[in-house]
């Protein structure tokens, strides 16, 4: 690139496990899906089967190889795993190489750099998505600033609710981050309605799942929800 600068390799455990667990499924996935598929496509025309094959193997091409005969005995589709292709895959689990283009940071500034740098891009992109935000027309500074204030205040929101979720220790499937986005999806569900009873108007919450209501109350919102009687619309 013409500039000095240093090459760090960064290496996380638990993003290796999750990439070698996923590579083992291939097996698992050929006997319980991919094998009684290809022998009930044993008698397809060839664009059919290819592209159910294509179809089976997905994600998975560059470890799998799938043959299709034409002619001959034997069977008509053959299967096999490129373990060239896994043995490579597997000592590139979980590593990247980053470069910083200033040659006096160390490589620990350079890893945590990169893990800030890759933290905000993932929550933008998130958030974006979550806000169905359209994206920026004709990039007007205005419109800039606009787009980067709701994400910005969606994620302050985000972060405290995942500070309550972690402080009082609510529950759930995956690390904080992850429990308070189930929440808010969980909360995204709610309805509001309200009913007239008699001569009295009362205000319901639909779609109020029971542990929604206790990991509200966990983190000091037990009343956000609460069906109280309103008064009634003027005659």
């Amino acid at each position: 690139m013409g500039r000095g600068g240093r090459l760090a390799v960064y290496l996380n455990m638990a993003r290796a496990q999750r990439e070698r667990d996923l590579r083992n499924e291939i097996p698992r996935h050929h006997r319980r899906r991919a094998r009684p598929a290809l022998e009930e496509g044993a008698e397809w025309k060839e664009a059919k089967l290819h592209a159910r094959i294509a179809e089976i193997v997905g994600s998975w091409r560059s470890y799998v190889e799938v043959r299709v005969r034409r002619k001959g005995e034997g069977p008509r589709v053959t299967y096999r795993l490129k373990q060239q292709a896994l043995r490579g895959a597997e000592r590139q689990d979980g590593k990247w190489v980053l470069l910083a283009t200033d040659p006096t940071m160390t490589v620990r500034e350079v890893v945590e750099a990169y893990l800030e740098k890759d933290f905000i891009e993932k929550v933008f992109r998130h958030l974006k998505t979550e806000e169905e935000l359209e994206p920026v027309r004709h990039r007007l500074e205005r419109r800039v600033r606009a787009y980067l204030f709701v994400l910005t205040l969606a994620y302050r929101l985000w972060a405290a609710l995942q500070w309550y979720v972690e402080t009082r220790e609510v529950e759930g499937e995956g690390n904080s981050w992850e429990v308070a986005e189930d929440l808010l999806k969980a909360l995204g569900r709610v309805e509001r309605v309200e009913v007239m009873l008699g001569k009295q108007r009362r205000v319901w919450h639909l779609n109020l799942l029971k542990g929604t209501k206790e990991d509200l109350k966990r983190i000091g919102y037990g009343d956000l929800f609460r069906e109280d009687a309103v008064g009634a619309p003027p005659a």
